[in-house]
């Protein structure tokens, strides 16, 4: 800064100095004789004080509280704090506060905020009368510090006090740090994501999907900040109320920011690239991305942060964060984040204009890798038909939001493979057409099927088609879902063959053991009827010999003999 030296200029002449009305001021509007007369010596009769200080342009606000409601709304959250039993103040828990939300028309999922801010802005207190832990309770005074100062006794104006309530006291814009706690907020307390509970690796991939998605979509590009504008054009509060709505993680009323079926799509397509399980993506684990789908050279352009300047770390890889505006611009390229996403990329010398030279040097890499060899000339001849640019020999960015059903045809053309293909197959494949429809699930409850069908345009029976990133993310699910369903009905299948072979193993073992029971038996009782037959013989043959014997005893030599015959047969 320069100090201006004190000079004093004449009134008149090329040297003066004067100062002129502001646009639009009511001394503009002036007729040129009514300045004149104004300008003389002449006096009114009238003394106006001079007012300094009054903006050029002031309008109140139209969602402004009156002072009779404004003392309401803070008696009746002050009443919230005051305790049935007792009559005294006490603190309320995270879980109380859903209350004090409600009461200024807050949605449930801004109550984890709510409380961080504050206890950001209390000091570290020892305990109180409550008997309430100091770290998860808050009392009145400090509630009505920040509802003071994000203005909800002021406004009516919901959004800009949820957009107060969620930007740091210093700032004027939103990062993606201030809407991690709306996230963690859903995640640990909707009764929908209980599942999760145990798995906090999960919840903070899920929080990570949720703000990239939300700073994707943003209205007014990706530069890592937004604006109340932004802000209130995105409808956030509305899409609060909604999860506060839904009954499932997967139901169709659950808003695709928030849904468990998106980040499952988006992260078990991570999983499958990253080999070797470092959380980064390295070249030849994106050209493996839809069976070799994209161009080598868009990917080199990506992996140089051409794409998310404000997200690229400028390594060679791909961070998970990365991964999300990258897999929804591949499957969506009709969306102004997706266009925006593939211009940088096209964009070679970053003048803001596709040149021909740009779009040959793309085509160069894709030409090998389609089945229709086209000639340079005939790719700008079918270019050039398929967008219409305003100028012959340069595609703007708005050329290609003008027309984004033939900027998508472009885009599968000059760097999507396998999207080319299947357009070129839609075309004429009838069959193809009616397996690639994708519809909304079905919902048993008549109130929510009605609310689906205000989501979109149902057909003839009923059914409402889904398109763009929704249609890719409902199919891919279902997709992921019969797998792990049909791999866990084969290991209930490997269990029960388990179990059944060592049932097998058992009856085998308790028959074999009745065989050697039952034959050790039969044994026994064979050697128990020998030795009887034996005795028996041997009875028999002593009675003969004695009757042997007295007859051979009468003569003598014979009984002799017999005897020393029965002795040697061992009777």
């Amino acid at each position: 800064m320069h100090a201006v030296p004190d000079v004093d200029y004449p009134l008149d002449g090329p040297g003066c100095v004067q100062e002129t009305a502001p646009p639009l001021s009511p001394a503009m509007m002036l007729d040129p004789s009514q300045g004149s007369k104004s300008s003389s010596t002449e006096d009114s009769g009238v003394d106006i004080p001079p007012v300094k200080g009054i903006p050029r342009f002031f309008f109140p606000s139209k969602h402004a509280l009156s002072d009779e409601r404004r003392q309401e709304l803070r008696t009746q959250v002050k009443q919230l704090f005051i305790s049935s039993d007792t009559g005294d103040e006490r603190c309320l828990a995270l879980s109380d506060l859903v209350c004090v939300s409600a009461a200024i028309g807050l949605p449930r999922y801004l109550t984890l905020a709510l409380f961080r801010r504050a206890r950001e802005a209390t000091p570290v207190r020892i305990g109180d009368d409550t008997g309430a832990s100091p770290h998860q309770s808050v009392r009145w005074i400090e509630v009505d510090r920040v509802l003071s100062a994000i203005d909800a006794y002021t406004t009516a104006d919901i959004t800009q006090v949820g957009f107060n309530l969620l930007k740091g006291q210093e700032q004027t814009v939103l990062l993606p740090a201030d809407l991690e706690v709306v996230a963690r907020d859903v995640i640990e307390n909707h009764p929908a994501f209980e599942f999760l509970a145990t798995s906090p690796n999960f919840q903070d991939r899920y929080i990570d999907t949720v703000v990239a998605r939300i700073f994707y979509i943003k209205p007014r590009g990706m530069n890592g900040q937004m604006t109340l504008a932004e802000f209130r054009l995105m409808n956030i509060i509305e899409i609060l109320n909604k999860v506060n709505l839904a009954k499932t993680s997967v139901s169709p009323l659950m808003p695709s920011l928030f849904s468990y079926k998106d980040f499952y799509v988006v992260y078990c397509k991570f999983w499958e690239l990253d080999r070797d399980r470092d959380m980064l993506l390295a070249q030849e684990d994106l050209e493996s991305y839809g069976c070799d789908a994209l161009s080598p050279k868009v990917i080199e352009r990506i992996l140089d942060g051409y794409a998310m300047p404000q997200l690229a770390l400028h390594t060679g890889k791909m961070t998970y964060k990365e991964f999300i505006p990258f897999i929804m611009s591949v499957e969506d390229k009709t969306t102004n984040a997706a266009l925006e996403y593939w211009f940088r990329c096209l964009d070679l010398d970053g003048d803001g204009v596709l040149s021909l030279l740009e779009l040959e040097t793309f085509w160069n890499f894709q030409s090998p890798r389609l089945n229709d060899r086209f000639k340079t000339d005939d790719f700008f001849s079918v270019i050039i038909d398929l967008v219409k640019p305003q100028s012959r020999y340069q595609i703007h960015l708005r050329d290609l939001k003008r027309n984004r059903p033939a900027a998508r045809l472009f885009l599968d053309l000059l760097i999507d493979t396998q999207k080319h293909l299947e357009n070129l197959r839609r075309l004429v494949d009838l069959g193809f057409r009616i397996y690639d429809r994708v519809y909304m699930d079905d919902e048993d409850d008549d109130t929510t099927a009605r609310s689906l069908q205000a989501l979109g345009d149902p057909d003839s029976k009923g059914r409402v088609p889904l398109e763009g990133w929704e249609k890719y993310a409902t199919r891919t699910y279902r997709e992921l879902a019969s797998i792990e369903i049909d791999s866990q009905r084969r290991r209930q299948q490997l269990m029960l063959r388990r179990d059944q072979r060592c049932v097998d193993i058992d009856v085998i073992a308790i028959d074999s053991i009745a065989v050697e029971v039952s034959r050790s038996a039969v044994v026994t009782g064979a050697g128990f009827a020998s030795n009887d037959s034996q005795l028996s013989n041997r009875s028999r043959q002593r009675s003969a010999s004695k009757g042997n014997g007295s007859l051979a005893g009468g003569n003598g030599a014979g009984g002799n003999r017999a005897r020393k015959n029965g002795r040697r047969r061992g009777f």
